[in-house]
Parts: C-alpha cells; structure tokens; sequence
C-alpha cells in the first residue's frame, strides 16, 4: 500500500512540473544591418514553429525579396553550438549562449543570388505567453556575401507552452492504485 501511496504522490508532483516546450512565433518585422552600416527595417511575414522545421518567414531588403527557412530549433539556457555544411557557403559554425527567456532557430537565409546562408535567430519571448513580444538579438553572419552583418526579426508568440493536464496524472495514479488494490486481492 506505501508503494501505491508513494507512487501516487510522485505522478501528482509531476502534474505541476510537465510541459511540452513548443512554442509557435509569427515574424512580424526584419532588420539587417551592423554597428558599422545603415540598418535597414521591414516588415515581414511567415510562422515558425519549434515543432516543426521547414517553416519560412520573409520580406524584402533592399527592394529584393528574401526567405529564411528553418532547420533546427534551440531552447537549452546556457552554451549552445550550431554547426554545419551549407550547400553554397561551405562549413559554418555558431557559438552562442540563450538565457532562460531565449530561443533560437537556425535558418538558410536565401536573398537574390545568395541561397542556403545559415543565419541564426535568437528571440526573446519574456514569459512566452501567447500574444507576448518575441525580441531578436542580431548574430553576425559566419559566411556569405553579408559576412559579419547582422539579420534579426521579431514577432509575436501565438502558442505557447501547453501544460499536461493534472487529470491526466490523477487519472493515471487511479489506475496504477486499481491494479495495486487488485493484486492484492489476487493474492488472498
């Protein structure tokens, strides 16, 4: 019976804690610039979902219309590496470190007659809830004709992390505790 109790309260304590970690951004403004150029500001447009890669998002800079679309998906706090092989720039690598309110996504950026740029998006969601700002941090460039240059974007978080329900839990410690019960009946 203690271990029923026991196992109880575990899956209930699990309740409070379990979350999935997806979180869907819709892009809502481009910048590309350094600390030594003009910056350029545009709109943009597109969704990108931490769950599913291949989203796209764009705009045009310039007057010459750009798509990032992303590849992989970052929320670990603390150092982080991505690192690749593009099909037109060659080896890449990135170094960077997210706080707990930060996520990145890595993208191929493709603006004229550059294509598969990697270009890394960091975005600050705050608490992540849904209709909170997504801040961008720009990260130079590592390859292509814009090296050392900086695209960022910011958007608006439309999903956010869903929490497993406590009745998922509850029902699930019930059910372990039904089979206890009838194990023990078997038994006498």
């Amino acid at each position: 019976m203690k271990k029923i109790l026991l196992s109880s309260v575990f899956l209930i304590s699990l309740s409070t804690a379990s979350s999935a970690s997806a979180i869907t951004i819709d892009i809502t403004t481009q910048y590309f610039g350094c600390t030594t150029c003009e910056n350029w500001t545009d709109a943009a447009s597109g969704t990108i979902d931490s769950e599913s890669m291949g989203d796209t998002f764009s705009s045009n800079l310039l007057g010459i219309p750009w798509v990032s679309t992303t590849l992989v998906y970052f929320d670990s706090i603390g150092s982080n590496n991505w690192a690749g092989i593009s099909p037109t720039e060659g080896s890449f690598s990135y170094d960077f470190t997210l706080s707990e309110t930060e996520i990145a996504f890595g993208t191929y950026l493709t603006w004229g007659a550059s294509s598969d740029v990697p270009v890394l998006a960091i975005f600050d969601c705050g608490a992540a809830n849904i209709g909170d700002a997504c801040i961008g941090r720009g990260i130079p460039m590592v390859v292509g004709a814009t090296i050392s240059q900086e695209l960022w974007s910011d958007g608006i978080v439309v999903t956010s992390a869903v929490p497993v329900p406590a009745a998922i839990w509850l029902f699930g410690s019930g059910l372990i505790g039904l089979l206890g019960i009838g194990k023990k009946n078997d038994r006498t």
